[in-house]
């Protein structure tokens, strides 16, 4: 889930350079210490939060960090907006750091600060300086909020993230782990298998996950396929989401299969509409669990999840497989790839040389198959993205799908994600 390139949709969400927040203002007109900012600061938390004069519908939010020596600059890195934009601005003659947004008020986000990030426009950088941006990204110390008591699902594999949830955003409540959920009695298992495929000649670890009494029950149960299953597990805490879900009698108790990637490059070939990825899922995965698990046979009963690109490979294996899939639940597809796009190279895809938006065309071209379908997406995501999905939208409406379709207050990130997931589970299989 490498970060996107494009400008952000939402027109009111935005970085205000220009704005500067009453407490900060205190300190540039004299009236309060250095000193003295810092202890209200910890005193009040972080990120400071106003409502926006302008809109209702909107807050006015300031994040500060204390300056040191071992960076030329610091950025708020949160997946919104430029890079070039989210550097922080230094007040003179002080070590205080602070950049402020506006934002619609149901937006979810984590975020953490980071040292010399490339200020980088990902609109119109060229392909090295995107690469250079998106390899620090993966390689750079990403530091929380030490004034924000909240932490958030970890935005890299390099430090853990802090977490911003204004008023409207929805709640993580389903994905905590729930003290009254007792192990033996109303969690479920997790194991993992190593499978080996021959149809794509790779290995990958799949984790199967049975409810709260399969051992001792006689039930046939439906079944959740959920692509990037290690990162759905380790971030998204989407095994805590069915337990909550379950325990509480939202939805039925399943049988839920966590389907990693294999090596790299495996995400990038094999996640954006391949046949042989569908082959594999078809011809190997799927008959090895009607072998080992007693699941119900009927489309209806089986359901897909995924996120960017498994929100696109979950669409795409519907479309391949309706007499086995029913149900498909894409979470900020990425609906704006199509064949040719040179995969694994720092090309804005919204210049690059290649056949745009396949399923979207696949979709609008081929007759209604029997499928239901939650399509949603963030709006402080990217315009491709948003874009991209709103013609996925039109193009299943167009065709009379069972579909429903949300713009949700969040970025690219499982942040947002595990908080719709819930929803999408609860509207797709609820009891």
């Amino acid at each position: 889930m490498s970060r996107s390139p494009d400008n952000n949709a939402s027109i009111k969400s935005c970085v205000l350079k220009d704005y500067t927040h009453p407490l900060c203002q205190s300190v540039l007109d004299g009236k309060l210490s250095t000193d003295g900012f810092w202890l209200q600061i910890a005193q009040s938390g972080t990120p400071l939060t106003e409502a926006d004069p302008d809109h209702d519908d909107c807050s006015l939010i300031t994040f500060v960090f204390q300056n040191d020596t071992e960076a030329n600059t610091i950025s708020v890195e949160n997946r919104f907006g430029q890079p070039v934009d989210q550097k922080m601005q230094l007040i003179d003659g002080t070590d205080i750091l602070h950049l402020s947004y506006r934002l619609e008020n149901d937006s979810r986000l984590s975020y953490a600060f980071v040292h010399n990030m490339p200020p980088v426009n990902m609109d119109t950088g060229d392909t090295v300086e995107r690469k250079a941006l998106l390899d620090f990204i993966e390689s750079a110390n990403f530091i929380p909020d030490p004034f924000n008591t909240q932490r958030s699902p970890p935005i890299s594999q390099n430090g853990d993230g802090s977490l911003l949830a204004l008023k409207d955003s929805l709640s993580d409540e389903y994905a905590k782990k729930r003290a009254g959920i007792h192990l033996e009695i109303d969690r479920g298992w997790l194991h993992e298998e190593e499978f080996v495929s021959e149809v794509l000649g790779n290995t990958r670890k799949v984790w199967i996950y049975t409810p709260a009494g399969y051992d001792h029950s006689d039930e046939i149960y439906p079944v959740l396929l959920l692509l990037d299953g290690a990162t759905q597990i380790s971030v998204g805490h989407t095994h805590r989401i069915l337990d909550n879900l379950i325990a509480d009698k939202k939805i039925p108790p399943l049988i839920a299969v966590f389907i990693d990637n294999a090596a790299e490059p495996a995400r990038d070939l094999e996640l954006p509409c391949s046949d042989t990825f569908a082959e594999f899922m078809e011809s190997e995965l799927i008959p090895w669990l009607y072998h080992h698990f007693p699941i119900r046979s009927l489309p209806t009963d089986w359901y897909v999840t995924g996120v960017s690109y498994g929100g696109l490979a979950s669409l795409w294996l519907g479309y391949k497989m309706p007499h086995q899939i029913g149900n498909v639940i894409s979470q900020s597809g990425s609906f704006w790839w199509g064949t040719g796009y040179p995969i694994g190279e720092a090309v804005n895809p919204s210049t690059a040389d290649y056949q745009r938006q396949l399923m979207i065309k696949t979709i609008a071209s081929t007759d209604r198959l029997p499928l239901r379908v939650w399509l949603e997406v963030g709006k402080l995501e990217p315009n491709e993205l948003i874009e991209s999905n709103r013609l996925m939208r039109d193009a299943l409406q167009e065709k009379n799908y069972d579909m429903v379709y949300h713009e949700f207050g969040g970025t690219h990130q499982f942040s947002h994600w595990q908080t719709s997931l819930p929803l999408a589970l609860m509207h797709m299989m609820g009891l």
